[in-house]
């Protein structure tokens, strides 16, 4: 290290630079002796002890062509892995326990969850918080806690063990579909696939554009059963498994068929703080054209049409009392059309209907668990 910084120190631009400033008044002011006042100027790493030195070091790493690399260039991975490995090595001693906080922000999906598996095999005992969805894969259900105080004072949630065989099929949203959403305040359960494209849509289109605050903005997560369509059967199960972690739960509902939902809406108003039903006769389809002009809708449904190769369609041909039925049955085509169809529609204000329902999502709860959205 002391030959480095001599050569540092003896290269022609850096003498030359040091012997200006000295020449400048440096030298008379600090009344350095001597005739060669550059040569009494040298570098040393901090205060220029070993462990100065030593601190000035980082490790470099090889990872492909670009060669040996000092590890902060590598990116925040690199480097959190090897220190989540180190705390894997430490971990190794009889009965360790570990305790670490926000485990997993530095890492990838993949490592977090495997570097955790080390953990919770080598360990005595572990003890880790974390904000990452995939750390949590590392440990059965039962052994997660979820801290909360969105309910006016602190509180622990946890699982209890279960050999129920319902209880064991509604844990299998756990991972896909709340975990996700652990750092949420709020869940709201959307009937399916297509119920949450659609107003994710126009949620996003409308923060885009005119910078309205999304649901996410007052700590609400939409989420909707995965299996195939979806379903209303699920959300009872994915409510309760919900609020038993410790999430505020509403539920947005399409009323299609009126009254059909009666038992569904009994059941889930002893288990969640809000009930959203769409009108009479309403799915989300209606929900996201009703009160569109004809004029836009036609444009939005020509876009569908000629995006998607729709076959059969003539616009031109549709009159406007037909037209929004028509554009709820094409809604439903391709495997949904609900995003592209939000994002087809010309500029102006997005679907009324779509907007309430958003509109309830970020207000607060009331005390009034079944909230029937009626039709602008």
């Amino acid at each position: 290290m002391a030959t480095a910084t001599d050569r540092l120190t003896g290269s022609n631009s850096i003498r030359k630079t040091i012997e200006e400033v000295l020449a400048a008044g440096a030298a008379q002011l600090l009344e350095m002796t001597g005739d060669a006042h550059a040569d009494d100027i040298g570098f040393a790493a901090d205060d220029g002890s070993v462990s100065a030195i030593l601190r000035a070091l980082q490790p470099t790493l090889i990872l492909d062509s670009a060669g040996a690399l000092p590890l902060a260039a590598h990116g925040s991975t690199a480097a959190g892995v090897l220190a989540a490995a180190e705390a894997v090595v430490s971990a190794s001693a009889p009965d360790a326990i570990v305790l670490a906080d926000d485990f997993g922000d530095d890492l990838d999906a993949a490592s977090a969850e495997y570097l955790a598996c080390l953990l919770r095999r080598n360990s005595g005992q572990v003890w880790l918080s974390t904000r990452h969805p995939d750390v949590v894969r590392a440990f059965p259900a039962e052994e997660m806690i979820r801290l909360t105080r969105s309910h006016g004072h602190r509180q622990a949630h946890q699982l209890a063990p279960t050999t129920d065989r319902k209880e064991r099929a509604a844990r299998r949203h756990l991972h896909p579909l709340l975990m996700p959403a652990m750092t949420a305040r709020t869940v709201a359960l959307l009937e399916g696939p297509h119920d949450l494209d659609g107003y994710t849509a126009v949620a996003d289109r409308r923060l885009r554009r005119q910078g309205a605050a999304p649901p996410a903005a007052a700590g609400v997560r939409m989420v909707a059963p995965s299996n195939g369509d979806g379903g209303k059967d699920e959300l009872p199960k994915l409510a309760r498994l919900a609020r038993d972690l410790g999430f505020h739960v509403r539920v947005v509902l399409d009323n299609d068929k009126p009254g059909a939902d009666a038992a569904l809406i009994a059941d889930l108003t002893g288990v969640v703080e809000q009930v959203i039903q769409l009108p009479e006769h309403t799915s989300v389809e209606r929900a996201l054209t009703h009160g569109i002009d004809s004029a836009r809708l036609r444009v939005a449904l020509q876009r569908l049409v000629t995006d998607h190769g729709l076959i059969g369609i003539t616009v031109d041909t549709i009159d406007d009392k037909s037209l929004e039925g028509k554009i709820i049955k094409v809604l439903k085509q391709k495997g949904g059309l609900h995003q592209p169809f939000v994002e087809a529609l010309p500029t102006g204000p997005m679907p009324p209907l779509a907007r309430k329902v958003l509109g309830t999502l970020c207000g607060p709860v009331t005390s009034t668990v079944l909230i029937e959205v009626e039709l602008p």
